[in-house]
């Protein structure tokens, strides 16, 4: 590194003037020009005004103000509002390589605010363009390696949880001799929360909506609290307790179930109940709520728009599969034991994604402290 120098940020770029910025409500789905905006993704949208277009004569790189994520352009291209900043670096510094820097530069995460006056905080390393291009090469070539593995660990990743859906799939469409199906009022007793909003209290009851039923169950991460009267009031209507199973009745992800496995007491809204039975163990209607058929069910029986919702007498009239005691247990052991089979592999592809991250990460960071680059000789 003893022939790099460092420039403040803002003496490595020209000045660049901006065209016309489109409002993301106005991005077309199909169009002549691309939207670049500071998303993830790589293009966000269409354009057809030609005057719009924001014609380049060299590569530049795309600054997320707000998102902090960083693209490099080598084409023309339409400008998305807002917190697009444009940066073309000067003659001496290659647009990849500065693309390269600003993803391992240390900028701090503001959230949403504006992150771009952070940048003018930072030096930029200048080495010659040959090993600028050197680096470039070899971070090119190493991030593609990376991003092949990164597809197949997560087509595995999906193939693996697709598995276990379509052996429950299975399950419960060839269904057991003698297995009947019933309609869940009749089996248990079928209630739903509040669907009234009540005023917070800093200290108090727990306030479990649809957002606290997740894949993984039950879960009290960012819970609201409300008083003890509000909570006698609503539990006239619904009394959750241990070993019931709730269900979201609202949004996107209504119809996901859990059982309750925890011992507080809590009030529930926009959720469905479902008081433990005699003749149905909790986790065989579990299984089954989480198969395909109930999630066809869900899906034809709600109503709304933006938010669709499943109403309880509809919730009451679900068709479910009933089978002996020693069936159900049966079942649910089986699919227990698949289950965490299949969790073991998600768990070796989520640590494969991890290091592939990490990898990345690394490899930047030798890049920007001159490392990568260095022959055997210059490492001696």
């Amino acid at each position: 590194m003893g022939d790099w120098t460092y420039l403040p940020f803002e003496k490595a770029l020209k000045k660049v003037s901006y065209t016309k910025k489109i409002p993301k409500k106005k991005f077309l789905d199909k169009g002549t020009y691309p939207i670049v905006s500071q998303e993830a993704e790589f293009i966000n949208g269409y354009w057809n005004q030609k005057e719009d277009v924001f014609h380049i004569e060299s590569p530049v790189v795309i600054f997320g103000d707000h998102t902090k994520v960083v693209k490099y352009i080598d084409f023309d291209f339409v400008l998305g509002a807002d917190g697009v900043k444009v940066l073309a670096p000067i003659d001496s510094l290659e647009s990849r390589f500065l693309g390269y820097f600003l993803e391992n530069a240390p900028i701090r995460d503001l959230g949403y605010a504006r992150h771009f006056k952070l940048l003018k905080e930072v030096k930029v390393p200048l080495p010659p363009i040959p090993e600028q291009q050197r680096i470039v090469a070899i971070l090119d070539q190493a991030f593609a390696d990376i991003e092949k593995a990164r597809a197949n660990a997560e087509k595995n990743l999906k193939n693996a949880r697709e598995l276990f859906d379509s052996y429950l799939n299975q399950v419960f469409s060839r269904r057991g001799e003698g297995w009947v199906e019933e309609v869940l009022g009749s089996v248990c007793d079928v209630r739903d929360g509040t669907h009234d909003s009540p005023k917070y209290v800093d200290e108090g009851i727990p306030f479990i909506t649809q957002k606290n039923i997740r894949t993984d169950g039950l879960s009290f991460e960012k819970t609201k609290f409300i008083s003890e009267t509000d909570h006698i009031k609503f539990s006239k209507r619904s009394n959750v307790t241990y070993g019931d199973i709730l269900i979201s009745m609202i949004g996107v992800n209504r119809g996901m179930a859990c059982v309750v496995d925890d011992h507080r007491i809590f009030s529930i809204k926009n959720v469905g109940l479902i008081k433990k039975a005699l003749n149905i163990n909790p986790f065989f209607l579990l299984f089954y709520l989480k198969s395909q058929n109930a999630k066809k069910y869900i899906e034809s029986e709600s109503r709304g728009g933006a938010q669709p919702f499943i109403g309880l007498t509809k919730l009451r009239k679900f068709p479910v599969l009933l089978a002996s005691p020693e069936e159900q247990e049966e079942v649910i052991s089986n699919l227990i034991l698949i289950e965490n089979r299949i969790e073991n592999l998600v768990s070796v592809y989520e640590a494969k994604l991890d290091s592939l991250d990490e990898l990345k990460k690394s490899l930047l960071q030798k890049a920007f402290s001159g490392e990568l680059t260095k022959t055997e000789g210059q490492a001696a």
